[in-house]
């Protein structure tokens, strides 16, 4: 696959904000290790058809545009934008509560696609291993297990689990998360956030996803990952 199709939108981390750069410090070192670790243990794919990349790149897309829909969505609340914008569209029946709740679901999305995404992409460049993506804790823990160590705790499963499966709520102007169906009051202090700590642990989990994207890009140009 040529480098210049890796390229196309992989975050630069000069863009990102003070709070997620220092998010991308801690896990680019990690991510590298894990592509090293990776191709020691020849569990690195390398040759790629052309039809299998568009199908890699087209399947990315979805979470970019996606993504522009959810930051138009943030750009709405800013200022006097955002009684300008319910005014003009309180014709069509939106109101402040559905517009919150509209960004809520769009916010949920991107979470689960950076965290899936993330998996499905790494899974990607592999071979030899087992593909399906609800197995991808154990893969990496037996193709890479010193790597994956450092690894795994910044995948917040835990968060994505919880809006995948619908155990969360908002209560009291907070996002509550369930353990499981049982609905029972959450035990731990990060299960009940406000929008803020809600919306900056979406964040992470897209920088994460974008910081793969950026790793893979720099080894791909520089011929590390060719055969």
């Amino acid at each position: 696959m040529a480098s210049s199709s890796w390229a196309d939108k992989v975050s630069d981390p000069k863009l990102l904000g003070e709070g997620e750069r220092r998010f991308w410090n801690e896990i680019e070192p990690i991510l590298r290790e894990l592509i090293d670790e990776l191709k020691t243990s020849q569990k690195i794919e390398t040759v790629f058809t052309f039809s299998e990349s568009e199908r890699l790149v087209r399947t990315m897309k979805k979470l970019d545009e996606i993504g522009y829909a959810h930051n138009a969505l943030i750009h709405i609340f800013e200022g006097e934008k955002f009684q300008e914008f319910l005014g003009r569209s309180s014709e069509f029946g939106i109101t402040e509560n559905k517009l919150i709740y509209m960004y809520i679901a769009c916010a949920v999305t991107v979470e689960v696609l950076s965290t899936e995404l993330f998996k499905v992409r790494l899974l990607f460049h592999m071979k030899n291993v087992d593909f399906s993506v609800s197995h991808f804790n154990s893969t990496l823990k037996d193709a890479a297990p010193n790597s994956w160590r450092r690894l795994a705790p910044f995948l917040d499963n835990d968060f994505r689990n919880a809006l995948a499966h619908g155990t969360w709520a908002v209560i009291d102007k907070k996002i509550v998360l369930f353990k499981d169906a049982k609905l029972l009051p959450p035990s731990d202090s990060e299960s009940e956030m406000t929008l803020d700590r809600f919306m900056l642990r979406i964040k992470n989990q897209n920088v994460l996803y974008q910081c793969l994207n950026y790793v893979l890009w720099q080894k791909i140009k520089s011929g590390l990952l060719l055969s």
